[in-house]
């Protein structure tokens, strides 16, 4: 599963506008959740969370780069980089708008 930073859809969505191409992911990437106020950054791979009644854990933060995506050619700070993250479920539930996400353990 993949989640996506709600504070960082506008720049997802003007990449275009900014460099006169789109990126490989940030055309096609869609989210399955989007949070607020998370950073992947701090959170390494096998950290786990609690979203509503399910708990998920970490596989990746950030996405990597194409080789050959066209948006490479002008930045090398992508969005996609920095604004998602991988999951895998580990306890299915029910999860729904506004829940709080908290973070179950640090690796």
């Amino acid at each position: 599963m993949s989640l996506f930073l709600d504070e960082c859809q506008k720049e997802k969505d003007e990449v275009h506008v900014k460099y006169g191409v789109d990126g490989f992911c940030t055309k096609k990437f869609e989210a399955n959740i989007t949070t607020r106020g998370l950073d992947f950054s701090l959170l390494e791979k096998g950290s786990r969370l609690a979203i509503g009644s399910a708990e998920i854990e970490i596989t990746k933060a950030g996405k990597d780069c194409h080789e050959g995506c066209p948006l490479r050619k002008f930045t090398h700070d992508c969005v996609m980089l920095r604004a998602c993250a991988f999951a895998r479920i580990l306890k299915s539930g029910e999860i729904k708008q506004g829940d709080i996400i908290s973070i179950v353990n640090e690796c």
